[in-house]
């Protein structure tokens, strides 16, 4: 193609190649019927299937793992062997050299994955990449108490996401809501504040204001 046909293509169907083929509109199904007839565009019809057979062995084989690494079977021979697919060809290797952990997935009683893992470290890269000389303790925070799960944590009145983190006073210790619907106000009535706590933290070295809830550290140097 020609710079400018690039970009046209460009325009018009990196946003469709990238979608699911479930979630493709009209319109959308139409492009890549197009791509299909068209030879100069047969290619990343042809891309956006192997595409769409990739996550299909986890769509279409849930429950069963000899199942998935037959369709992996499958899908592998079917890349074509023009040099322009050979990012498949990556793809497969990758898969191959992580072969026992890749189909682990199906060994699990419950559908997870290590994505949330893998954003998350991404996230806290990128925090570390915003400043110098972060401890691990600052990265924690930062990626603890980011905005997005803080609003998240308000939104869901404090229920799926975590403890509650009171407006007011020491954060010690709080008791369960057993009411979701719980109004914010309300959750914060349950907040307690014991001697227990107050003690576990001067064993622990710090002196507590009991005002405030400041840790004061009995050797400052250590701090």
């Amino acid at each position: 193609m020609t710079s400018k046909e690039r970009i046209k293509t460009k325009r018009g169907l990196a946003y469709t190649l990238r979608t699911r083929l479930r979630n493709l509109t009209t319109e959308e199904a139409e492009k890549i019927k197009l791509c299909r007839n068209d030879e100069k565009h047969h290619q990343m019809a042809v891309a956006y299937d192997l595409k769409e057979d990739f996550y299909n062995i986890y769509d279409e084989n849930p429950y069963s793992k000899e199942n998935a690494q037959e369709a992996f079977r499958k899908w592998e021979e079917s890349i074509p062997e023009d040099k322009i697919f050979d990012k498949f060809r990556q793809l497969a290797k990758t898969v191959h050299n992580f072969y026992t952990q890749v189909f682990a997935y199906w060994d699990c009683p419950i559908a997870i994955t290590n994505g949330y893992t893998e954003c998350t470290n991404r996230i806290i890269r990128e925090n570390n990449l915003r400043g110098r000389g972060y401890s691990f303790e600052i990265l924690r925070a930062r990626t603890l108490y980011r905005k997005a799960n803080l609003e998240k944590l308000a939104a869901s009145n404090m229920v799926e996401y975590g403890p509650l983190v009171p407006d007011y006073g020491p954060v010690f210790r709080f008791d369960s809501v057993d009411n979701e619907e719980a109004s914010y106000e309300e959750m914060n009535e349950n907040i307690t504040f014991e001697d227990d706590d107050l003690y576990a933290y001067e064993r622990e070295g710090y002196t507590v204001d009991p005002e405030t809830g400041e840790l004061i550290p009995d050797n400052p140097e250590n701090e």
